[in-house]
């Protein structure tokens, strides 16, 4: 059988497919809709079809596996006018009356997100309260002023490897940490900060050796231990599993001291050569890299603890605080041009370059999305409400613009979908509050990495949507 032949046949298939879905929903009030997609795999014709209003996702799944030819239901996710379809089509539209039900409605598709694979765990000596990632590699802050940094040798969260760690340690917790990414350090970076209850801000310099197998998580494991009952301000006594002679010590470069109380948060510029450091002291200190004897500017305006801190273009800087205040600041002048209110403290932010979006992370339990493009500065684009304690983080995931994360003292990690005020997903590995959070999208993979009170690090895998083995086209 020729190619022209079996294309001719595959399209027969199609039309006769859409013309006997046609004739099982005509009795239903029905509404003219476009399905696209962005997976050539998964792709149906584009030609309108009418569909009854009464449908949600269910149906239009269903609707979209009959046209398939796929015998067993797959789930697929829909989007219409930028939201996720989270009802049927008809209170959809009531809901937006600037939609025509005359005019083909455009309707998106895609395999449903799978739910994420059970978390691993890495076992800490004390709180782990920061992680952050770069490439194939991340580095954990924790309680016991220590910081390690772990690389992932492979495509899931088995092969994760302790590389490094402080040989000696800040002398108090470890409160943020903040990969230097420069062009020249591709494919992952050399040099960590990290910032303490201390009141100083340290420069490492990562080892490049390969780690051992005998510093791999399942021997770390075995050895440490498990109580998390310290106080906030009380580091280990006794000294991590992490700095057995195995693993490569972190080099210290430098130790930059100006702050008079603890430092919370870091940012490092895009260019790689400057940072900024904030924390209790209400102020916020811009570093070179290169020359840490003092700040080349402190940029005052926060009455309360400096909590978060984003560097996103050249002189572009974002700040968050107790204060109930985000501010944006021009770096180089210092001046202050735009404040952004909240009825509560700010604990994070996070800001996403696909949209221009902050997330911003809160003690009200909320998660609310600041549109920066926006003139008006008194409203917020979207409140996410699904915690039922402090939010305590928020990441955005680098490789899907519309993916968020947060973490809570509720314990739990919330996977969402901005295009939705729902969560795609609650997890809950922590036996204690769940402190920070970032994602690791190396090795063709995508992680979600969550530090809390229970002294563990956790790992959850995100698999890519497909179809079963078993479907054909």
């Amino acid at each position: 059988e020729t190619p022209q032949k079996k294309k001719k046949k595959k399209k027969k298939k199609k039309k006769n497919r859409i013309s006997s879905y046609h004739e099982m929903t005509s009795s239903a009030r029905q509404i003219y809709v476009r399905f696209t997609t962005r997976s050539p795999e998964i792709r149906i014709t584009e030609t309108p079809i009418s569909v009854p209003l009464h449908l949600a996702r269910y149906g239009l799944s269903e609707v979209v596996n009959h046209l398939l030819g796929w015998e067993t239901h797959q789930p697929f996710d829909f989007v219409v006018a930028d939201e996720l379809l989270r009802c049927t089509l008809e209170e959809f539209l009531a809901a937006r009356p600037h939609i025509s039900t005359e005019a083909t409605l455009n309707v998106e598709y895609m395999l449903v997100l799978p739910k994420p694979l059970p978390p691993d765990d890495i076992p800490h000596d004390d709180w782990v309260s920061s992680v952050c990632c770069s490439g194939s590699s991340f580095a954990t802050g924790c309680y016991d002023g220590h910081v390690r940094v772990f690389c992932m040798a492979g495509p899931d969260r088995a092969h994760a490897a302790l590389l490094s760690s402080s040989g000696t340690p800040h002398s108090a917790p470890v409160r943020a940490t903040a990969w230097i990414e420069r062009e020249h350090d591709a494919p992952s970076p050399s040099l960590l900060l990290s910032a303490s209850k201390d009141m100083t801000v340290r420069l490492w310099r990562v080892p490049s050796a390969p780690p051992s197998s005998s510093s791999s998580p399942s021997s770390a494991r075995s050895s440490s231990r498990s109580d998390s009952t310290r106080p906030p301000t009380a580091p280990s006594s006794s000294s991590s599993t992490s700095t057995s002679a195995a693993v490569s010590p972190l080099q210290p470069v430098a130790t930059f001291v100006r702050h008079s109380d603890s430092v919370e948060a870091l940012s490092v510029a895009p260019s790689g050569n400057q940072f900024v450091s904030g924390g209790w002291d209400c102020s916020i200190f811009v570093w070179n890299v290169d020359s840490p004897a003092q700040p080349i500017g402190e940029i005052k305006g926060h009455t309360q603890c400096v909590t978060g801190l984003s560097w996103v273009v050249r002189s572009a800087l974002y700040s968050v605080s107790r204060d109930q205040t985000l501010r944006y600041w021009d770096v180089e002048s210092g001046l202050n041009s735009a404040v952004w209110h909240s009825p509560k403290p700010f604990n994070a932010l996070a800001f996403s370059r696909d949209h221009g979006l902050i997330a911003t992370a809160h003690s009200d339990r909320i998660v609310r999305l600041w549109d920066s493009r926006s003139a008006d500065g008194s409203l917020v684009k979207l409140n996410l409400t699904s915690h039922s304690l402090w939010v305590s983080s928020v990441a955005w995931n680098p490789a899907n613009g519309h993916q968020l994360v947060s973490v809570s003292y509720d314990n739990s990690v919330k996977l969402w979908d901005i295009r939705t005020t729902l969560p795609l997903y609650t997890l809950t590995p922590h036996d204690d509050r769940a402190l920070c959070v970032d994602w690791l999208t190396g090795n063709n993979s995508q992680m979600i990495l969550s530090g809390g009170q229970d002294s563990k690090l956790k790992i959850h895998t995100l698999k890519s949507p497909a179809p079963s083995a078993a479907e054909g086209s």
